[in-house]
């Protein structure tokens, strides 16, 4: 399998249910990214992206690190959050936030997920290479990205 882009890995961010715990990094609710979407008048809206059962189970608030290192902390309310019921475990929260913020952590482009029309046209089944990122802990019990 190809290298996973650092652009991919470094848009991971983590979902808590109060600011004070994902300040301490404790008791993260899940994970999930950030996607960069383009405007025509101003920098790209960045959105972040989780499972919809975890803004339901409190994971609201999130927290990603920049690439200095820094973490930002972005308290979204469970309204901001926004899911089309009919459809697959997913949620959705506009982060309010720049790609100009230093050290910008990177998110995934909206023109890298792949279409409907792009699925028809290769041959993704069984056996197909993939990979997951979000939340890992390691033997100890820290997360790590």
């Amino acid at each position: 399998m190809p290298r996973i882009p650092d652009e991919i890995i470094e848009s991971v961010t983590f979902l808590y249910k109060t600011v004070e715990a994902a300040d301490k990094g404790e008791e993260a609710g899940g994970s999930g990214f950030v996607v960069s979407v383009p405007s025509e008048s101003t920098q790209p809206f960045l959105y972040a992206v989780t499972n919809h059962h975890v803004v339901t189970q409190g994971g609201t608030v999130v927290r990603m690190s920049n690439r200095l290192g820094e973490k930002r902390i972005c308290a979204q309310g469970t309204d901001d959050w926004h899911e089309r019921p009919d459809a697959d475990d997913v949620a959705i929260a506009p982060l309010g936030l720049s790609s100009e913020y230093p050290g910008f952590s990177a998110a995934v482009p909206r023109d890298g997920f792949i279409t409907k029309d792009a699925l028809s046209r290769v041959d993704i089944g069984p056996g197909t290479e993939t990979f997951s990122l979000g939340r890992f802990l390691d033997l100890e019990g820290r997360q790590h990205k």
